[in-house]
């Protein structure tokens, strides 16, 4: 990867460019997955890694990869079980109904795996220092999610980042 400091011409960044376009076609030949996980694919053989429909990318270009999540808590109740409970049971047949109907939802803004590779290719939409986003958030359904639907996104998020370690540890060997 190139420092910022770095100048080069036109010609050398056209090269560069040529030089990357290249690499990524040969990768693309080469890449036969043989571990297919959600949101990811690896090819062990030739040490090839592809996240949803990116670039495929050699085990050496991984840099940097992290979980980023932006959660709100709410709560959300009923008013009605209070007030029958309160009738039939007094003051503590109100708080047990107002507490039974309770139920801690969340609303979840943002639930991301973010991976920085190690590419000269500028075409690629970067967010921060990182190219690669993988959205664990389904599109088109409400952001209202439980505890387990997000503990769920959460094991996602886990199960990628095994494959990312796997793959850092084995390119730094």
């Amino acid at each position: 990867m190139l420092k910022p400091d770095v100048r080069l011409t036109r010609k050398e960044q056209k090269d560069l460019a040529k030089a990357d376009k290249a690499r990524r076609k040969e990768n693309t030949k080469r890449f036969k997955a043989d571990m297919k996980r959600p949101h990811i694919q690896v090819d062990t053989v030739n040490k090839l890694f592809k996240v949803n429909v990116a670039d495929v990318y050699e085990y050496g270009q991984l840099l940097d990869y992290d979980i980023y999540q932006d959660i709100d808590g709410l709560q959300k109740g009923s008013l009605g079980k209070a007030v029958v409970g309160g009738l039939l049971f007094g003051a503590a047949g109100a708080v047990v109904g107002g507490l039974a109907t309770k139920r801690q939802k969340f609303k979840v803004n943002t639930f991301v795996v973010r991976i920085k590779v190690d590419t000269n290719e500028k075409y690629l939409l970067s967010i921060g220092d990182y190219q690669l986003m993988v959205n664990l958030l389904p599109p088109f359904l409400s952001k209202e999610k439980t505890q387990a639907e997000i503990d769920s996104m959460g094991e996602m998020a886990n199960n990628l980042i095994e494959v990312l370690d796997a793959i850092k540890a084995e390119a730094n060997e």
